[in-house]
C-alpha cells in the first residue's frame, strides 16, 4: 500500500519541533513549524544570561548531526546550543518551513474537510489571523509555556518585587538586596548561585526534597593528577548516565549512590572540597539518587551556601509585610524581592476544542509514550513532553519523531485503543512508583527505560544478539555503547533508518565514563539481567517486573488483535 502524502502542522520550533520536521521531510511528507518567538530554539531562546545546559554534547545532540567534538565532551552554553540547532536546520533544509512570531490560537476540525485540521494563526507583528489546513498536527510547545505562580497567605502585604524566573535576565537586578529564592531545580540552582554573589543576603526555599545534586563536571582525583597517562580535563558528570549504570535494577540506585557518596566524600575531605562534602551530606540525608528523583545537575546553590552565606529554608508558610515565615518557625526579615524558580505548568489552550478533558487537566502520563492520546491516534500527536530525570530531552523527542514518521508512512501502526490504554497505565504506574517528585513533574521519565522502549517499537533496540554482534565485530563501538552517555546515536546502529558508519564514527570518538566502578556495575547488570530473564521481577531493570507485565499485554494484543510493536500497514 502506498502511504498518503500527509501535510503536517507542527506547533513549536524548538528542538522537538525541528527534529519532527526533519523526520517528516525524510519520509517525503510536507510540514511547517509555527513558532511564537522570533527565532528557533524554543526554551533556549528566552533563557537568562549565562544559562548553560546540564547535559553534555554527547547526550543532548541528535543522532545524525554533531560538530564532531565527541572527544571533547562539554556542556554547551544556551547560545551555543541555539547555534547547534541552527546548523541542524540548515543541514537538513528545514529553514524554509519555519514561521516565526506566529502564535497558534486554535486548532479546529476543518468544516470543508472534516478529516483535516485548521490552525488559526496570529501574526504577532500585525495581529492578523490566518487559517492553515493540515492532515495531521504535532504539538511541540514543550512544558515551559505557562509559569507556575504560587500564592501564600499574606502575599498582598508584601511591598517588594515578586518575579518569576521566566522574566529573570541578570543578577544585577538584585544587587545589594535581600532576596528570597523559591525552588531548587536546575535553573533555580544556577540563578541562586548568580544572585547570591551580588545580593546582600539570600535564602533559598526548597519545596519538599531538592533534586539529586551532582556537579556539572567531575575533577581528576589527586592520585590521577600525578599520572601522566590520565586525561586531566574536567569531565561532564553525565558520562555516568550510561548503560553500565542504568541497566541496574532501579531499587539498586540507593546502594550505588550510597557507596559513591561515601567515596566522593572521602575524596572531597582529602582535598578539602567543602562544596562536594556538603553535596554528599545533603543527598544522603534525603536518601535521593539518580533513579528516584529529578536531577539538579549543577551544584551552584551549594556553592552559594558554602561561599556566599545563602541559607536553605523549608517551605514558605506565610508573608507578613516584608517578613517571610517558614514552616520550621524561622523568618527572613526586610525582604526586598522574591524570585520564583517554581517552574511551569503545562497548558494547551489552542486544543480545547479538540480534547477539552485533557486540556482541563493536562497530564502527559495519560498519553502513551507521553505522545499519543488514545482518542486522537495519529491525528494530533505530542512530542517533547518526556523529560528524563537524568539525561537529555532532545534524544527522547528524536525517538518520538522517528516513530511518528514511521506511523504516518505506514511502517508502524498504533496499538488498538484498549491496548494503548493498558500500556499507558503500566508506564504511568512505573513512573509514579519510581520518582518521588512524579506528581509535580508530570513529564518525568527514566532515560534508558524510555529510550529503549521507543527503540523497541521503532525496531532499533539493542537486544542481546545485536550487542553480541557489536562486541564481536566492533569492540570499540560496543565499549562506547556501554560506557559513554546514553544518546540517540546508539539507536542508529541497527534497524530502520540506521546510519551505521556515522554512528560508529561518533561512538568511536566518544569519551567514556571514568567512574572506577563501571566494570563492577556492568558485571552486576549482566547478573541481574540473567535472573530477570528467568522471571524474577526483582532482578528486572524496572525493579517491578514492568517488562513482564508489558509482555503479557503485548501477547494478548497479538492474540486478540494481531498487533505487535513492529506491526505496519503491510505487515
Amino acid at each position: 500500500m502506498t502511504p498518503k502524502k500527509w501535510h503536517v502542522g507542527i506547533i513549536g520550533a524548538g528542538a522537538s519541533g525541528l527534529v519532527n520536521l526533519k523526520s517528516l521531510l525524510e519520509k517525503n511528507f510536507t510540514g511547517e513549524c509555527w513558532e511564537m518567538q522570533g527565532d528557533l530554539g524554543g526554551v533556549y531562546l528566552s533563557t537568562y544570561q549565562q544559562a548553560q545546559l546540564t547535559t553534555s554534547n554527547l547526550s543532548v545532540t541528535f543522532s545524525d548531526y554533531s560538530y564532531g567534538d565527541e572527544s571533547n565532551p562539554r556542556m554547551y552554553m544556551a547560545n551555543e546550543y541555539r547555534e547547534y540547532l541552527r546548523g541542524y536546520s540548515e543541514q537538513y533544509g528545514l529553514t524554509p518551513f519555519l514561521h516565526f512570531k506566529k502564535k497558534v490560537q486554535k486548532v479546529e476540525k476543518s468544516a470543508e474537510q472534516p478529516e483535516k485540521f485548521n490552525l488559526i494563526v496570529e501574526c504577532l507583528q500585525t495581529g492578523k489571523l490566518t487559517t492553515h489546513t493540515y492532515d495531521k498536527i504535532i504539538v511541540c510547545t514543550g512544558a515551559n509555556t505557562t509559569p507556575a505562580i504560587p500564592v501564600w497567605p499574606g502575599q498582598e502585604t508584601f511591598k517588594g518585587k515578586i518575579v518569576h524566573s521566566s522574566v529573570y535576565d541578570s543578577p544585577e537586578d538584585f544587587r545589594g538586596k535581600r532576596v528570597c529564592l523559591i525552588g531548587v531545580g536546575e535553573s533555580g540552582s544556577d540563578i541562586a548561585g548568580l544572585v547570591a554573589k551580588v545580593a546582600s543576603a539570600t535564602v533559598l526555599v526548597k519545596r519538599g526534597k531538592h533534586g539529586h545534586v551532582v556537579q556539572r563536571y567531575q575533577m581528576p582525583t589527586p592520585s590521577e593528577s600525578t599520572t601522566a597517562s590520565v586525561d586531566l580535563r574536567p569531565w561532564p558528570s553525565d558520562l555516568d548516565t550510561n548503560r553500565s549504570h542504568y541497566c541496574m535494577p532501579r531499587w539498586a540506585g540507593k546502594l550505588i549512590a550510597t557507596t559513591r557518596m561515601i567515596g566522593l566524600r572521602a575524596k572531597a575531605e582529602a582535598v578539602g572540597d567543602e562544596v562536594l562534602i556538603k553535596t554528599s551530606i545533603m543527598n544522603r540525608s534525603q536518601g535521593s539518587h539518580a533513579f528516584t528523583i529529578f536531577g539538579t545537575k549543577n551544584n551552584s546553590f551549594v556553592k552559594a551556601m558554602v561561599f556566599d552565606g545563602m541559607e536553605l529554608k523549608p517551605s514558605l508558610e506565610r508573608i507578613e509585610g516584608q517578613t517571610l515565615h517558614f514552616e520550621d518557625g524561622s523568618v527572613f526579615e526586610n525582604c526586598d524581592a522574591i524570585l520564583l524558580n517554581t517552574g511551569y505548568r503545562m497548558s494547551f489552550p489552542f486544543l480545547e476544542e479538540i480534547c477539552p478533558e485533557f486540556c482541563a487537566c493536562p497530564d502527559v502520563r495519560s498519553l502513551w509514550k507521553h505522545s499519543f492520546h488514545a482518542d486522537l491516534g495519529t491525528d494530533v500527536m505530542f512530542s517533547g513532553f518526556a523529560r528524563p530525570a537524568f539525561g537529555a530531552l532532545p534524544p527522547c523527542s528524536e525517538m518520538q519523531a522517528r516513530y511518528i514518521s514511521m506511523l504516518l508512512s505506514g511502517e508502524r501502526v498504533l496499538p488498538p485503543k484498549e491496548v494503548m490504554l493498558k500500556l499507558t497505565e503500566l508506564e504511568a504506574e512505573q513512573e509514579m512508583w519510581q520518582f518521588t517528585s512524579a506528581k509535580r513533574v508530570k513529564g518525568l521519565v527514566d532515560f534508558l527505560i524510555y529510550m529503549d522502549g521507543m527503540a523497541d517499537i521503532i525496531g532499533c533496540y539493542l537486544n542481546f544478539w545485536r550487542m553480541l554482534h557489536l562486541l564481536v565485530t566492533s569492540p570499540r563501538t560496543w565499549y562506547s555503547v556501554n560506557f559513554s552517555p546514553i544518546g540517540g546515536v546508539q539507536y542508529r546502529l541497527y534497524g530502520p533508518d540506521a546510519k551505521v558508519e556515522y554512528a560508529k564514527k561518533a561512538l568511536g570518538a566518544s569519551i567514556c565514563t571514568k567512574f572506577p566502578d563501571r566494570f563492577f556495575l556492568m558485571g552486576w547488570s549482566w547478573f541481574f539481567w540473567v535472573f530477570g530473564k528467568l522471571g524474577i521481577f526483582f532482578c528486572t531493570r524496572s525493579g517491578t517486573g514492568l517488562e513482564y507485565r508489558t509482555a503479557e499485554v503485548l501477547a494478548e494484543a497479538k492474540k486478540r488483535h494481531g498487533w505487535t510493536p513492529l506491526s505496519g500497514i503491510d505487515a
